[in-house]
Parts: C-alpha cells; sequence; structure tokens
C-alpha cells in the first residue's frame, strides 16, 4: 500500500522514510513497532550493519552494498531498497552505501565483461512520439555530452544519436556498431558499449487490439480504453520508440532482449518510467508460486536483460520526471569519464538530485550481472590510471609471475600481517606466531638470494584487502638516499604538493607522516614495504630512517626486507622502535624443482632443452641438491635476463648445457650468486670478511669451540689477508697485516656481525653457513691457504675420541680438496681408520679429485675407498 504512493511523484520524505524504516526494520529482523529496540546479538545483521556504518562514518568512506536475489526470492525484487533507513538517515542518500542488485541463476553465465577498454561508441537515443507528451530531450543530450566532452575530444568515446529513433534504425545501427547478427566480430573497429534511452516508457499489459495501442496495468482483465479481455496477454515492459511518421510504436522486452543479447553493449540506461519495474502479479503475501514470480522478472526490461548476460543496466521502476533528467545524466556520465565505478557514478547522480522539489533521487537502480566472489564495484572503463584488480599493488618492484612454494613461510608471514593490520590473530593462527599487540615494525631477513623480496611480495598480493588506507613500495638498493625514498612515497601516496623538487628531508618527511596520520584517523591502515634495508650503510641516513618509521601511527605497518634487523644496524641513546624479526630460509628442494620447471616453461627453455627427458631430470635434481634450497640460482639459470651490480646476467640455461651448469656448481657459486654475494660481502667490516673465509671450510654445522680453534694463535700463524680491508668511516683504517694477528680478539664481534647480516646462520645450538655462501667465502682465501685451513679442520674432526660418521666423511673430503700427494695420502689412512667404526654402514661418495691423484697412489687408493 505504501509502494503504491512512490509512482505519484507526490511523496514526501516521512513517506519515503517510513517505507524506508520498515525495509531495515525486515532485514535486520527488527519490530519496527518497538521505539527502543533492544541490544542486537553480535551474530545478527542489525549488528553487522550498525558497526559498518559506525566505521564508515568515522572513516567518512563509502561501502558497497550489493543484495543478490537467489532463486526463490524474486518476489523481493520489486521492493525499493534504495530507500533502506536505520531511524536516523537514509543508507543510499547519505554516500554510506552504494547499493547494486544482481539476480543468481543456477543456469546462467557467470562472469563479468566490465570494465571495457576504450575508445568505442556511446548510442543516445531520444523518442519523444508527437501523439504523447513532449520532453526535454535536448537538454538532456547537452547535458550528457557536457559530461563526456574531454573523453570525446580525445577520441576515447563516440557519442552518436540515433536518428531517426525507430526501432528498425535501431536495429540497423547495432547490426553496424553493436556486434548484434555478426559472424566476425573484428569487423567493428569501434563496437558500441553504451545504449541511453531517454523517452517514455510503461509496464502493464498491451492491448491485442489493432489500432487500440492502450497498456493498461498489470492486473487488468479488460483494456480500459476498448473493453478487449486481456487475459491471454502478459504483463511487460515497453518502450516508446516512434515509428516512420513520428508517432509511437511500442517495443516489448522480448524484443529488445533478443536484439541486445547478442550485441557488444555492455550498460544499458533506460531513462524512462517503469523500465525496472516489477509487480507481484495480485497474489500476495508470498503465496504466488515460483514460476508466476520468474514471469515477472522475465517480463521487467531491467531484469530480463541482466539475466540475458548484459553486464549492467540502469533503469527506473517508477516514474521519473522529465526535468530531473538533464541533472541525473550530467552527474552520472561525468562520474563515468571520471573512471568512477557505476555504483559511485549513480551515488552522485542521487545526491545531486537530492534538493530538488520531485522527491526522486531514489528511484534509478542499477542491476549488474556478477558472479560469485566478485561483487564488488566495477568501472565502465579503464582509464590510464585505473588498475585491473588482480595486478599486483608493486607491480613496480617486478613481482614474482609465479610462485612456488614457500606455503609455512607464507602462511606465517600472512598471520603476521593480519596480527599488524587489524591486533588480532587469524582464525587460522598458528600458536607459535603469537606476536605481542603493537608490534608494527617487521623485518623478514635471511642470506643474500635467498628469496626475501618474492616472499614479501606474495604475501602483500594475498593481504591487499587488509590495507585499504593503500600499499607503498620502495626499493632501497643502489644507495637510494632518504630524501629521494619519501618522494616515492610522496607520488605513490598521490599527495598534492608544491615545490616538492626544492624540498628537503624533513619537510618530506613530515608531509608523509602528516598523511599517514591523516588514514589512521579515518581507520585506514596503510602498508609501507622497503625493500632491500641493508643497503643502508651510512650511518646519518639509518638514522632518519629509523626516527621517520618511529614516528609513524600504529596503524601504518612497516614491513622490510633485510639481511639484519634494522633493531640491531643502529645503536643510539633513545629507543627507534622495536621490530619482529622473521627469518627466511631456504626452499625445499621439490619446490626448487617445481620452479625450475615453472620458470623454463614461462620463457619457453622447457621446450628447446627437453625438461621432461629422464637424464635432464636427474641433472635437474643434482643442481637442486648443489643450490641446496637457493631460489636465486633457478632463477638465474631458468628465468629472464637481470642486472646485478650493473653487469647483464642472460640465463644461463639459454647458452650452456645442464651438465655444464652442474659442473660449474661443484666448485663455485653461478657468476650471477657470485655477484649477489660479492655486494653483501664487502658491506662487511675486513674482520668479519676473513672470518667468513676460515668459517667457509666448515660444511656441517659447527659450534663456539669449533670457531675459536680455528682462529687461535697457533692456527693463524701462517695466515694472510685474502682481501683489501674495508675503510670504516667511524675508525682508522686496520692494515691487512695486523687483520689476523688481531682475529683471536676480534673474532666474537666478527662472528655476530656475520649472524646479524644472516651470512652465517645460527638456530640456537649450532652455527651454519649455506654452500653457495661458503664456495664463495673460500674462493676468497688464496690457494696455499685454503689448503692449510682444510687440513686444520679435517685434523679437528679425525682426533675427535668418538667422530661420528658425518665427521668421518668430512675428514676424508677436506683432505681431499685439499688436493697434494701428502693430503690425499693421508685421506687413505682416514678411511682405513674409519673402516671399523662404520662396519656395515657402507658410504659410496663420488671423488672428485680421484683423476688427479699420481698414478702410483690409485691402488692404494682404490684399497682405503672399498675398505671404506
Amino acid at each position: 500500500m505504501l509502494q503504491k504512493k512512490l509512482n505519484t511523484l507526490e511523496s514526501s520524505d516521512a513517506e519515503l522514510r517510513g517505507i524506508g524504516y520498515r525495509l531495515f526494520c525486515a532485514v535486520c529482523d527488527i519490530d519496527p513497532s518497538q521505539r527502543h529496540p533492544m541490544q542486537p546479538a553480535e551474530s545478527s545483521v542489525a549488528f553487522v550493519l550498525r558497526n559498518i556504518i559506525q566505521r564508515t562514518l568515522k572513516r567518512r568512506g563509502t561501502v558497497a552494498l550489493t543484495l543478490i536475489f537467489a532463486p526463490g526470492c524474486e518476489e523481493f525484487v520489486r521492493l525499493p531498497w534504495e530507500l533502506l533507513y536505520n531511524g536516523n538517515h537514509f543508507l543510499i542518500a547519505s554516500g554510506t552505501f552504494t547499493l547494486s542488485r544482481a539476480l543468481m541463476r543456477p543456469d546462467a553465465p557467470v562472469g563479468s565483461e566490465l570494465p571495457v577498454h576504450p575508445p568505442f561508441r556511446i548510442l543516445y537515443i531520444s523518442a519523444s512520439p508527437i501523439n504523447f507528451a513532449p520532453l526535454e530531450t535536448e537538454r538532456s543530450f547537452e547535458a550528457m555530452e557536457e559530461a563526456l566532452n574531454p573523453l570525446i575530444e580525445t577520441g576515447q568515446i563516440f557519442l552518436d544519436r540515433l536518428e531517426p529513433p525507430t526501432f528498425s534504425q535501431f536495429v540497423r545501427y547495432l547490426n553496424s556498431y553493436g556486434g548484434a547478427g555478426t559472424f566476425e566480430d573484428s569487423d567493428t573497429t569501434l563496437p558500441c558499449y553504451v545504449v541511453h534511452f531517454d523517452g517514455h516508457g510503461a509496464y502493464g499489459k498491451l492491448c491485442p487490439k489493432d489500432g487500440c495501442e492502450t497498456v493498461s496495468n498489470p492486473d487488468a482483465r479488460k483494456c480500459m480504453e476498448c473493453g478487449t479481455s486481456l487475459s491471454r496477454v502478459q504483463p511487460q515492459t515497453y518502450l516508446c520508440f516512434c515509428d516512420e511518421d513520428g508517432y509511437n510504436n511500442f517495443i516489448d522486452t522480448q524484443s529488445l532482449r533478443g536484439v541486445l543479447v547478442s550485441s557488444d553493449v555492455h550498460l544499458g540506461v533506460f531513462a524512462a518510467c517503469e523500465t525496472a519495474l516489477v509487480t507481484n502479479d495480485r497474489v500476495s503475501g508470498g503465496n504466488a508460486p515460483p514460476s508466476q514470480h520468474l514471469a515477472a522478472v522475465d517480463s521487467t526490461l531491467a531484469t530480463s536483460l541482466v539475466t540475458a548476460q548484459v553486464p549492467a543496466v540502469v533503469a527506473m521502476p517508477f516514474s521519473l520526471q522529465d526535468d530531473l533528467s538533464p541533472t541525473f545524466m550530467y552527474h552520472f556520465y561525468e562520474a563515468l569519464a571520471d573512471g568512477r565505478t557505476l555504483e559511485e557514478a549513480l551515488s552522485r547522480a542521487r545526491q545531486a538530485m537530492l534538493p530538488m522539489q520531485q522527491k526522486s533521487w531514489f528511484i534509478p537502480v542499477l542491476y549488474r550481472h556478477v558472479a560469485e566472489d566478485d561483487e564488488g564495484p566495477v568501472a565502465l572503463m579503464v582509464t590510464s590510471d585505473t588498475r585491473e584488480d588482480h595486478a599486483h599493488p608493486l607491480t613496480h618492484l617486478g613481482p614474482a609471475i609465479s610462485f612456488v612454494g614457500r606455503e609455512r613461510e607464507l602462511r606465517d608471514v600472512e598471520q603476521l600481517l593480519t596480527l599488524a593490520a587489524t591486533n588480532r590473530p587469524s582464525p587460522s593462527a598458528r600458536r607459535s606466531m603469537r606476536k605481542p599487540q603493537g608490534y608494527q615494525h617487521i623485518a623478514l631477513t635471511g642470506s643474500p638470494g635467498i628469496g626475501k623480496t618474492a616472499l614479501a611480495l606474495e604475501a602483500i598480493r594475498h593481504n591487499r584487502d587488509k590495507f585499504p588506507g593503500g600499499i607503498v613500495g620502495v626499493s632501497l638498493e643502489n644507495g637510494k638516499l632518504f630524501n629521494d625514498a619519501l618522494l616515492e612515497i610522496i607520488h605513490a601516496l598521490q599527495i598534492p604538493a608544491r615545490n616538492l623538487a626544492s624540498s628537503d628531508a624533513r619537510q618530506r618527511s613530515r608531509l608523509v607522516q602528516g598523511t599517514l596520520r591523516s588514514l589512521a584517523s579515518r581507520d585506514l591502515p596503510t602498508l609501507l614495504l622497503l625493500d632491500g634495508f641493508e643497503s643502508i650503510t651510512e650511518r646519518s641516513e639509518l638514522e632518519q630512517w629509523l626516527t621517520f618509521l618511529n614516528g609513524l601511527p600504529p596503524e601504518v605497518v612497516v614491513v622490510v626486507t633485510s639481511h639484519s634487523n634494522p633493531e640491531s644496524m643502529l645503536v643510539t641513546d633513545g629507543t627507534l622502535g622495536r621490530w619482529y624479526e622473521y627469518r627466511i630460509g631456504k626452499m625445499s628442494n621439490s619446490d626448487l624443482l617445481t620452479l625450475f620447471t615453472d620458470l623454463a616453461a614461462a620463457s619457453g627453455l622447457d621446450q628447446r632443452i627437453q625438461l621432461n627427458e629422464p637424464r635432464q631430470q636427474f641433472i635437474l635434481k643434482e643442481i637442486c641438491a648443489l643450490l641446496d634450497g637457493y631460489p636465486l640460482g633457478a632463477e638465474l639459470i631458468f628465468g629472464t635476463a637481470r642486472t646485478i651490480g650493473g653487469h647483464i646476467y642472460t640465463p644461463e640455461a639459454a647458452t650452456r648445457s645442464l651438465e655444464e651448469i652442474r659442473d660449474e656448481l661443484y666448485d663455485n657459486p653461478l657468476a650471477g650468486i657470485m655477484s649477489v654475494l660479492e655486494v653483501s660481502y664487502q658491506r662487511l667490516s675486513a674482520s668479519a670478511r676473513l672470518l667468513l673465509s676460515y668459517l667457509a671450510a666448515f660444511r656441517i654445522p659447527f659450534n663456539r669451540e669449533q670457531i675459536a680453534m680455528l682462529v687461535s694463535p697457533d692456527t693463524l700463524s701462517t695466515a694472510h689477508e685474502p682481501i683489501s680491508p674495508q675503510v670504516n668511516s667511524d675508525a682508522q683504517p686496520e692494515r691487512p697485516e695486523h687483520l689476523s694477528a688481531l682475529l683471536p680478539q676480534r673474532w666474537r664481534e666478527a662472528r655476530d656481525e656475520l649472524v646479524q647480516a644472516s651470512i652465517v646462520l645460527f638456530d640456537g645450538y649450532a652455527y651454519s653457513i649455506h654452500p653457495q655462501i661458503r664456495h664463495f667465502a673460500l674462493l676468497r682465501l688464496p690457494l696455499e691457504e685454503r689448503r692449510r685451513v682444510h687440513r686444520v679442520v679435517a685434523a679437528y674432526y679425525y682426533c675427535l675420541p668418538h667422530p661420528k660418521m658425518e665427521e668421518w666423511i668430512e675428514a676424508f673430503e677436506h683432505l681431499e680438496a685439499a688436493g697434494e700427494p701428502l693430503d690425499l695420502h693421508e685421506a687413505i689412512q682416514v678411511a682405513l681408520r674409519a673402516a671399523p667404526p662404520l662396519k656395515g654402514r657402507a658410504i659410496l661418495r663420488p671423488c672428485k679429485n680421484y683423476c688427479a691423484a699420481p698414478r702410483a697412489m690409485r691402488p692404494a687408493w682404490e684399497i682405503g675407498r672399498a675398505r671404506a
């Protein structure tokens, strides 16, 4: 009864609020007669809506609301949901919500074809039959043309007008530009994606008598003009086109659907009365059979086109005052031209109609064709600053095309981001990942090239929705200055500012912090990723960064990828914030093998080198074992060309066989890995570099006592400094000849530096070095020095009271690596001594130096091998 008043154009605010409040109470299961409703339960719709409204008002934002009508709920389509009123304000008119409608059909095709790419055509149809009341269509067309003028001038949109406005001409136009009835869609160079009809419309039963042309009410049994029976006539929507003489020509819904369903039209706008009206077909109270409700939906123009897979339709369920059409069209199309979503554009048009005398702001409705889990707002077209929904928020940092493995690490980092963004654990939280509330600074640390950046970018991609304030990423590699990085952040946050080029770091810092505090005050969490934080080596730069990060509000989550925890990189009198450190280790061999396959498939190398052959697969597994979970090696072998330290490295597998790559990995890291490690190596102090070269001889985890043994004065009595020392700006440079003498006193500080830089790993019990780093560091020692270290480590192992199996093997292989005839002879003695303890535990290992042994020693060598 209340709804019937909406079509009179005389509805008052009180009547609209009454209808809207009844709808709101129905959704929230509230008795509208209660003046003071009870406190809603946390699981109720009322509780959810109340919290959403409160958060949205605090943020001064908007929430996209989509009503999906599932099968069996068609009778609710007719209700004016745009009038939802919570007792304080209309949700849609206030800008708190946008509203779109969708119909769910089990047999309907899924997916939407919005947004579209320009250029394209828009067709405007102004039909004002001479035997009907005249319409102000010229003003409407001028408003539409003015709104779209920026895109028309740049050739992105071509605005056409249907002349004459007949249905026959409409069909001809769609066959020429709309893709209807064409076998080769490539023949349409500029398709028509939007059709706007501005004219008269009606919903009801059209009299079948020739010449009558009267549309009666949907529940009428006889024509109200001539009395002809309407019992066999189904009600539906009619558009009033013109005939050849300019008189009215009713075109029914099914005819329009048949033409548009096979066309390229993605948006239909029908500024005509009752084009979205759905009736209840006389049977009320929910007693109508389902087929009757479906017939009502299929006979309404807006809902019929959406179920026919037209992506979006804007139509009018009630009568719309003609004077409001120019206002509606200007604001609607201006928003679309700005790249706004359909929901935003319609909301802007509604708000522009609010002060009008006629209370018609709620009349335009939006129907969309959506897929499950893809119900969010969508723009009409892709603009230069519009990103695709699936695009990575940090594309400029080069995220991996396909991310492989790391399931546990990815789950852990996602949990950390959830804790930081919401201050509460996700439902799948692991006990070991409980993080104290307030830690908003997360450091992802690990060895050089271990995959920190790839993991961070993948975790951010999965959790982008947790940061509505925005995601900003800056690479600090190659020594980027603090002031330059702030400029990147300002551009990423789209902060309008004057004289940025001449501003200093303090001004830029205040500008960024102020903007982030503004977002935080509206409850909009923001994420800041700083990639390669270890590149900051200057104390002044590091102090600026840590002071800046410490001044950010808690709603800003900071993630850095670094070899070292920022908390240990600088010690000052005052605190500069706490960091949660998450250490990233090596990949599993199975994941690394999958990464090989994916990278090779992406570049096409898998076809040329035939990776599926058994021999190639065997070699790949050997390479996996040699890389020992080092993903950078996979990228250098099968990935794309990349620049490291100013040098371009092409994929190894493009020019070399897998056997050659494997053989090189036995002795040395790949050239690209060498360059990456060289950059990190040069950041270490001279003492730490010398200690690393000595510790690289340990192939199994070692402890404090073994380090002390290796750097004892007796052991280092014949040591030589292999590299030029790094000059520290805060201390006097050390002379090379003094480093070996000072190492016994400084090895603890050097060890700590190696652990903090993730060059040496520490698990709480023992230390270890990744094989790629170990190979690299050993090469820094002169050959004779390297042989001497191998002998010292071998002697340590075979002189233990009760060596374990792996210790016997280590002693043997260190002597083998020393390579001199006496060393090989000593290796045979070790093998003979190890034979009784290892009886029944035979181990066959390939000997790389076997062919280099003196001919006279080979029989004894083979005997020792066999007995071992």
